[in-house]
Formats: structure tokens, sequence, C-alpha cells
């Protein structure tokens, strides 16, 4: 029989489990990557870690490479991205992309646009690892047309792709 006196132990227990349990889970995941924020002149742009999407029919495997821009008011964002293969102990530029987005909402509104692309890697170094990542940077003009400064370069952490 539970009493009150027993209840808070008892979850205790289950709880402390739990924890036990989670902590082995996430140390044989490895480690966790995290997105990367950066914020100008009213928007906020957010590159994705890259994540693998699927193997294609060829046996090639697919990588996703997402970044997404929110801004408030009417803001035109320019952006480069990048997207990079370390191979041979250099980083070789896989993918170049330029662009821009018109967000036309109101001065106190918010909206976000999304890219996913993605590209294909081929296994060039078959006796060690490989890597990926990508960067992207963007400047900002608003609705004054005011031209805006370019960001630094941004990275994500390079993720194994093979190995």
């Amino acid at each position: 029989m539970e009493t009150t006196s027993t209840r808070p132990r008892r979850a205790l227990a289950v709880a402390a489990a739990g924890a036990v349990t989670l902590a082995s889970a996430l140390a044989f995941a490895g480690p966790v990557q995290a997105d990367e924020s950066y914020r100008q002149d009213g928007c906020k742009v957010t590159l994705m870690t890259p994540a693998f999407w699927k193997t294609s029919s060829t046996g090639d495997d697919l990588y996703q490479y997402a970044f997404q821009a929110t801004c408030f008011g009417k803001r035109t964002l320019y952006y480069e991205h990048k997207v990079y293969q370390l191979r041979d102990g250099r980083n070789h530029v896989r993918q170049e992309r330029t662009g821009q987005w018109t967000f036309s909402q109101g001065e106190n509104q918010q909206a976000t646009k999304k890219r996913v692309p993605w590209n294909t890697l081929k296994d060039y170094n078959k006796s060690g690892r490989e890597s990926v990542h990508h960067a992207i940077r963007f400047k900002v003009e608003g609705f004054n047309n005011i031209d805006g400064e370019w960001s630094p370069w941004f990275h994500t952490d390079p993720i194994s792709v093979n190995g």
C-alpha cells in the first residue's frame, strides 16, 4: 500500500531511473549538433545542421542543408550559401548559391521563409573520414532601401558522413 510518506520517495526513484536511461541513450547517440541563429536589422537567420536525407537509386547519399529567415516588416534579405566537403584534408566547395527573399508584411508582423537544398556526396576518401558543413552570410535592406552590410560567414559544425 502506498502512503503519502512513500509516494515522494517512489517518484524520486522512478525519476532517477529515467535520468540514467536518458543519459545512457544520449551517450550512445554521440554528440548533439545544434542549429545556429544570427540576427541583423529585424531578421533572424537560422542555419540548420546538415542532415542525411536518403540514399539515391544510384547508391549516393543525399544530405540536406537547410536555412531559414524570419523577418519583421518590409525587408529584403540577400544571402550567399556554400556547402563544403572535407576531402584529402581540405575543404572543397560542393555547392554555391546566392539569392534574395522579400518580406512585405506590416512592420509589427513577422514572416518566415525556408530553403532546403540538398547535395549528393560521393565517398571520395574510402580510407578515412569525411565531413560536411555549410555556411551562410547575409545582408538586410529595410523598407527605406538603406543598403545593409554583409554579415560575416557563419558555419555549422562539421558532421561525419562516413568512417
